[in-house]
């Protein structure tokens, strides 16, 4: 009998709180106290779905049709550390150039522009699969963890002939056990990686933003890239499993998240303050 725990379901609420009402309230605070457009927030929004899934998925595939994203080291690191990195900062350049400029004067417009970014970033690839996981347990839950199991090929006849809510194949069977089997942190995690999206995000765009603002424009995007690559960071460290404890994982992408933002507020000091005082 499978068991689900409340620590679980707790855990993916505030997973689907982080995804779906945290952004509402930081576009309140944006938009009450920042002077952020709502135009900016849907630009940012638009240049997720451009940028982050539609180029940088065809820019992996392109790659697997080349080597293994996965299992080849020097493709990987090529895709993660270099191609990917650039791609997002051209794209967010050219984006916020071509469609946001005019709308983006202040810093308060730059913030709700990544607002949109991550919030669209954190609701497609995490709050979707949360609410998916969230009912997928509460099932669970509800049908006191007991299952009708049937193999795959006898499925379809098996669901003619009896009707019974907690009738599954072998394949969804196996993949519940597995959800039911995941301790609390491993949803806890997901928690830490959605501030994690809003807040390193933030840090990138508002730089990519100067760039667009500024002459030094080569100068800024190169910080830019600097701090991107930061960013990706504990993704190659995870890759490469060189800590054990996911915990210590979870501080080094603090420390990366630190650092970042160290960068882009000198970034921000060195172009905008000192071109202000002249």
């Amino acid at each position: 009998m499978l068991q689900v725990s409340m620590g679980s379901l707790i855990s993916l609420v505030i997973i689907m709180l982080l995804c779906f009402v945290l952004p509402l309230v930081l576009f309140y605070m944006l938009y009450r106290y920042a002077d952020g457009k709502v135009k900016t927030l849907g630009i940012g929004a638009a240049a997720y779905i451009a940028c982050g899934m539609v180029a940088d998925t065809a820019l992996a595939m392109l790659f697997e049709m080349i080597s293994s994203v996965e299992t080849n080291v020097v493709t990987y690191l090529l895709y993660s550390v270099v191609l990917s990195p650039v791609l997002f900062i051209l794209l967010n350049y050219f984006i916020i150039k071509r469609f946001g400029l005019n709308n983006m004067q202040t810093t308060g417009d730059a913030m709700m522009y990544s607002l949109g970014y991550s919030s669209a970033y954190n609701v497609l690839s995490t709050g979707l699969v949360a609410i998916m996981y969230f009912f997928t347990l509460l099932d669970v839950k509800n049908c006191v963890g007991q299952y009708l199991v049937v193999s795959d090929a006898d499925y379809v006849s098996a669901s003619n002939t009896v009707s019974a809510s907690n009738l599954v194949n072998e394949t969804v069977y196996r993949q519940i056990v597995k959800l039911c089997g995941q301790p609390v942190s491993y949803y806890m995690i997901f928690c830490i990686n959605c501030l994690w999206v809003i807040a390193a995000y933030a840090a990138v765009l508002m730089v990519i933003w100067l760039a667009v603002k500024k002459t030094n424009k080569i100068l800024i995007l190169a910080f830019a890239l600097i701090i991107r690559l930061f960013t990706v960071m504990p993704d190659i460290l995870d890759r490469f499993k060189v800590f054990s404890n996911v915990w210590a994982s979870q501080a080094v992408s603090v420390v990366v998240l630190a650092i970042v933002w160290i960068g882009a507020i000198f970034c921000r000091r060195t172009f905008i303050d000192s071109e202000d005082a002249e």
